[in-house]
C-alpha cells in the first residue's frame, strides 16, 4: 500500500541532548565512575563535550529521571546507580535513538529477524515446563484478541517473553528498542488484521518448536516469521 511504502522512509531524527546522554555514560565509564561519585560542573562538562550548558542540563536531567544520576542543588551531579538494570533501561533508551537515526524500516527488520531468530533458539534449548505453559498462555490471549491495539500488544508481548526467557538482558533491551521503534508502524499497517491470523499460526509453529526442543526448526520459523513483513514492504517498493 502507498502509505506502508512512505513507512520505508520515515526520517526519525536524533537531539543534541540524546547524543549528550550517550556521551556522558561513555564519560562516566572510561573515567571509572562509581555510585556517589561526583561529575565536574556543567560549565565544564559543556566545554569539554563543546555544547550548551543548557543542551548539558537536559541531558544530565534525563539521566537522572532514568537513574542514572543525582543532581543535588547547591551541590553537583552524583553518579547514583551503575546498576545492571539502570545501564540496561538508559541503554535502550540510547539503542533506540541511535536506530532510529541510522537505520531504515528494512534495515530494523533485518536486525529484528537476527535477534528473534537467535532468541527462539536459545528458547528452545533452556526453557523450563513452567515457562512453556507462560508462552501457550500468550498465545491464548492472541487467539482471542480482536483490538488491533490489543494484537499488536500481544504479538510484541510474546517475542518480548522469549527474550526475557532466553536469560540475555541486552536481547530484551534491544528487542524491546526494536518494538518501540515499529509499534505506530504496525499500528498503522493497512494489512495488519489480515495478516494477523498467519501471524498466529507463525507463533504456534515457534512455539510448538519450543515444546520439543528443536531449536533449529525454532530459529528457521522464527526467521520466516520475521521476514513475512519486511517481503512485504520490499514488494511495495
Amino acid at each position: 500500500m502507498e502509505e506502508d511504502k512512505e513507512l520505508l522512509y520515515e526520517d526519525y531524527g536524533i537531539s543534541a541532548e540524546d547524543k549528550l546522554m550517550k556521551d556522558l555514560l561513555a564519560f562516566i565509564r572510561e573515567n571509572n565512575l562509581k555510585s556517589g561519585d561526583k561529575l565536574p560542573p556543567i560549565r565544564v562538562l559543556s566545554e569539554h563535550f563543546n555544547t550548551t550548558q543548557s543542551q548539558m542540563r537536559t541531558a544530565l536531567l534525563r539521566l537522572e529521571a532514568l537513574g542514572v544520576l543525582m543532581i543535588q542543588p547547591r551541590s553537583g551531579c552524583y553518579v547514583k546507580n551503575i546498576s545492571l538494570d539502570s545501564m540496561l533501561q538508559t541503554f535502550c533508551l540510547l539503542f533506540e535513538t541511535a536506530m532510529t537515526n541510522e537505520m531504515s524500516l528494512i534495515e530494523l527488520y533485518d536486525l529484528k529477524t537476527a535477534i528473534e531468530s537467535t532468541i527462539a533458539k536459545q528458547v528452545a534449548l533452556i526453557r523450563t515446563e513452567g515457562e512453556l505453559l507462560s508462552i501457550k498462555s500468550i498465545l491464548q490471549q492472541q487467539e482471542e484478541a480482536v483490538e488491533r491495539d490489543e494484537r499488536v500488544a500481544l504479538d510484541e508481548k510474546f517475542h518480548l517473553h522469549l527474550a526475557q526467557i532466553s536469560r540475555n538482558p541486552f536481547f530484551y533491551a534491544i528487542l524491546s528498542a526494536i518494538q518501540s521503534i515499529l509499534r505506530n508502524a504496525r499500528r498503522a499497517y493497512s494489512d495488519y488484521d489480515d495478516m494477523y491470523e498467519q501471524i498466529v499460526a507463525d507463533h504456534n509453529k515457534i512455539y510448538n518448536a519450543i515444546k520439543e526442543r528443536n531449536e533449529n526448526d525454532a530459529y528457521y520459523y522464527a526467521s520466516i516469521h520475521s521476514n513475512r513483513r519486511k517481503d512485504r514492504l520490499l514488494s511495495y517498493c
